[in-house]
C-alpha cells in the first residue's frame, strides 16, 4: 500500500518541527475566488484565517477557504481528500499549531496564479 504524501513529509520532518520553515501556498488553490479578485490585504486575511483555521482544527473553514481541488503536497486532490488528510495529521500531531514569522511575500504572475511566501514556526 503507497503511504499518504503527507505522513511521509511529517515523518521527514518530524525532528525538525521547532524549527522555523518556509511555506508556499499558491493562492488560487487555497482560496475560492480568482486571485485577480484579491487586494494584497484580502490575501493576507484569507491567509491569516487559513492560519487559525489550521490552529484551531477548523474544518468548516478551511472547506470555505479551500477550492474544490487543491494541491496538498504537490499532489492534485479533492478537498475532500486534503480536510480527511489534515484530520490524520491532527489526529497524530493533537498539538499541531503554527505561528506566522515573517512578512507576506506576494508575487502575481500573468495567468491569475498568485504565489505566497510566508515563513512560519511550528
Amino acid at each position: 500500500m503507497l503511504r499518504p504524501l503527507w505522513l511521509e513529509w511529517m515523518e521527514n520532518k518530524k525532528n525538525q518541527l521547532m524549527s522555523p520553515k518556509y511555506i508556499i501556498l499558491f493562492i488560487t488553490t487555497l482560496i475560492g475566488l480568482s486571485a485577480h479578485a484579491l487586494s494584497k490585504v484580502e490575501i493576507e486575511e484569507r491567509t491569516n484565517q487559513w492560519n487559525i483555521a489550521n490552529n484551531t482544527q477548523d474544518f468548516a473553514t478551511l472547506r470555505l477557504l479551500f477550492n474544490k481541488k487543491v494541491t496538498f503536497y504537490g499532489k492534485k486532490i479533492e478537498v475532500s481528500e486534503c480536510l480527511q488528510a489534515k484530520r490524520n495529521i491532527f489526529e497524530k500531531y493533537r498539538l499541531y499549531s503554527q505561528v506566522i514569522i515573517s512578512d507576506f511575500d506576494i508575487k502575481e504572475y500573468n495567468d491569475g496564479i498568485v504565489k505566497l511566501l510566508i515563513r512560519t514556526r511550528w
